[in-house]
């Protein structure tokens, strides 16, 4: 299938998983912040979760990561239906 399909494992990202974990960097000095030390504080105050993806035969290394978050983003009426029209299902 894929390389995280096949060769990984699926978690929340937690502060025990981070703490016994293999060090993480995605390459991104403010990325890498935010997943080490602030997505267990936005995962506590029920802003989002953070996932990642660990190696079935190291569940100590960390693949990748990303966040889902709670929150919204509010597009008035008008516009969406101006910039985002209706797809045809006919």
């Amino acid at each position: 299938m894929g390389f995280l399909a096949d060769n990984c494992t699926f978690r929340l990202l937690t502060r025990e998983l981070i703490a016994t974990s293999k060090p993480f960097s995605c390459g991104y000095d403010d990325l890498d912040e935010y997943f080490l030390k602030d997505s267990p504080l936005w995962a506590d105050q029920m802003y989002g979760k953070t996932y990642c993806f660990v190696l079935k035969e190291d569940p100590q290394t960390i693949v990748c990561a990303f966040s889902l978050s709670n929150e919204t983003i509010r597009v008035d009426a008008q516009l969406a239906k101006k910039e985002f029209p209706k797809e045809d299902t006919a």
